[in-house]
């Protein structure tokens, strides 16, 4: 039982058969070929959250400066209003001894209420602020949920490792992650041996877990054999069997 290795598809498509019946393979061999519309679907989930992902990072880059330009702005202000309530203490004081004007104060006083309530209302925005950028956290954190998620699936699939599938193609800096220029699903030899069925013909469309081919590695067959009681002692250990 431990001779026998059977390669199944793992998804619904079209079969490009790589080697031929009584082939002996190394591991590493390519197999088969799968084209299969559900990986392009898979890639598809994987290419949106990860466009979630950029999105929401680069949502979160612009809070920064606006917290700064909120921060300069409220400092602004909170001068205005200092200054204005040092001009309307000024003016009270010559109105108490008779002097100033009570238009200069009227329009004194008008300005600082305007000042604080701009003040007041860049504190609300401050909040709104705040939640939005809680919010756009939330966002990244499932978007990379559903993307790391997404990859372990196209790993699982493909017989890779998560971390191989986001390396660029070719090692190249900068290049295209090798999940996204994978167009057809290759199937490769796990161990050595020989390919002793083939079950379906080259360019069939298969259903999942069919059954393409099963590869046999000879050094592990197990039988029972009976013989002449004569050849025994020509039996010993390790002997090569045909």
């Amino acid at each position: 039982p431990t001779a026998a290795r059977e390669y199944r598809t793992m998804l619904a498509g079209r079969v490009n058969l790589l080697v031929e019946q009584f082939q002996r393979i190394e591991e590493g061999t390519p197999l088969f070929s799968i084209d299969a519309p559900m990986w392009r679907e898979i890639q598809q989930a994987i290419a949106e959250a990860d466009s979630a992902v950029i999105k929401s990072k680069t949502t979160l880059a612009t809070f920064q400066p606006l917290r700064e330009a909120h921060e300069r702005h409220e400092q602004s202000l909170k001068r205005t209003a200092t200054i204005w309530r040092e001009r309307i203490s000024k003016l009270e004081a010559l109105s108490d001894a008779g002097g100033g004007g009570m238009t200069e104060l009227t329009t004194a006083r008008s300005s600082l209420a305007t000042a604080e309530a701009e003040l007041a209302r860049l504190e609300e925005k401050d909040a709104e602020l705040d939640a939005a950028q809680a919010q756009t956290l939330g966002s990244l954190k499932a978007a990379e949920a559903r993307f790391n998620f997404s990859i372990d699936t196209a790993a699982s699939l493909l017989g890779r490792t998560s971390q191989s599938l986001l390396a660029p193609m070719g090692g190249t800096p900068g290049g295209e992650p090798l999940w996204r220029t994978i167009s057809a699903i290759e199937v490769t030899a796990l161990a050595p041996g020989i390919v002793e069925v083939i079950d379906v013909t080259n360019g069939a469309w298969v259903d999942q877990r069919t059954n393409v081919l099963t590869v046999v590695q000879p050094d592990q067959l197990r039988f029972h054999a009976t013989g002449l009681q004569s050849d025994l002692g020509l039996l010993r250990d390790g002997l090569d069997v045909t």
